[in-house]
């Protein structure tokens, strides 16, 4: 009987137990809040990541992991399902990377939004859960960027190796002595050249005088240049006035002296027209001078003609 009774209140301890532990468990989670369904969309690795693994927005816990797996179709994405709280502000911007937890190797989901704080919520249920793309993490972009380094690396390892063959290391030893030598011949040119080198300061003081003389010349010619076109505009000013003078000339010697001295010359040359006259008569009949001109005798046909 007492063994029964140890028994049964064994049992009634277990079931109390079960039953506070229950409610501690409930009060623990918190009052039941209806979580809003989304799938991630992953295109690289998500290890370390697994059911129940916490979901963060900006570093706040607001979800977790339901379930992971492939695109049924075929494209090789990883989908994630998660559940979040109504309160966050899921938007077009959203979204997601990946993170590692230290040393424990298991990751979690830390989502981001770089939009504008206006933007639309996503719409999504349970039968259609709105998609948040996943971008790569800084380990992982430190990851691709050693990769592309290494690959650098190799191809510039490989460069080399082609470079420094036998042939090639010759070639760069015949190069170097030809260098040696240019060099020698230059310091053999910079001695020879350097009393050439010591008399250019001078050379140069003696050009900056030639150039200011120069320059007092140039600015003479250009005031005696000045001075000559200044004459030339009065000697142009005088040949005006002279021409006009000589056409005043012309044209009073047109108007006036010419027709006088054509009158006169009408005049002198009837007089020596009558002149010749007088000549031809005296020649023929000197008697003329003193008697008079005797009228010559008419000719045929003319009255008093007889003929003899």
């Amino acid at each position: 009987m007492e063994r029964n009774a140890y028994a049964l209140a064994t049992g009634v301890f277990v079931v109390v137990l079960g039953i506070g532990l229950l409610l501690a468990a409930r009060w623990l989670q918190g009052p039941a809040v209806d979580r809003q369904p989304y799938q991630l969309i992953s295109k690289a690795s998500v290890a370390g990541l697994a059911p129940y693994s916490k979901v963060y927005y900006r570093g706040v816990d607001v979800g977790q992991v339901t379930a992971i797996q492939f695109a049924p179709d075929g494209s090789r994405d990883i989908l994630i399902d998660i559940v979040l709280e109504p309160r966050v502000p899921v938007t077009d911007n959203t979204y997601g990377v990946l993170k590692s937890q230290g040393l424990t190797g298991l990751s979690l989901v830390e989502l981001l939004d770089d939009g504008p704080l206006d933007a639309p919520h996503l719409a999504t249920s349970a039968t259609a859960p709105a998609r948040i793309p996943m971008r790569p993490s800084l380990l992982e972009s430190f990851q691709a960027v050693g990769q592309g380094i290494a690959e650098q690396i190799q191809q510039l390892s490989s460069n080399a190796n082609r470079l420094f063959t036998p042939d090639n290391i010759d070639r760069m030893s015949r190069i170097m002595a030809n260098l040696e030598h240019i060099s020698v011949r230059v310091d053999e040119l910079l001695i020879a050249t350097r009393p050439t080198l010591d008399r250019l300061p001078p050379m140069l003081a003696q050009g900056d005088t030639a150039l200011a003389e120069a320059g007092a010349t140039l600015r003479a010619l250009r005031d005696t240049l000045e001075l000559f076109q200044q004459r030339l505009g009065e000697a142009g000013a005088i040949a005006a006035r002279t021409e006009a003078t000589v056409q005043g000339i012309g044209a009073k010697v047109a108007t006036s002296t010419l027709p006088e001295l054509e009158a006169s010359v009408a005049a002198v040359a009837a007089a020596a027209k009558r002149f010749e006259q007088l000549a031809a008569t005296l020649e023929r009949d000197p008697p003329a001078l003193l008697l008079g001109t005797v009228p010559a005798p008419p000719g045929p046909g003319e009255p008093g003609y007889h003929p003899d």
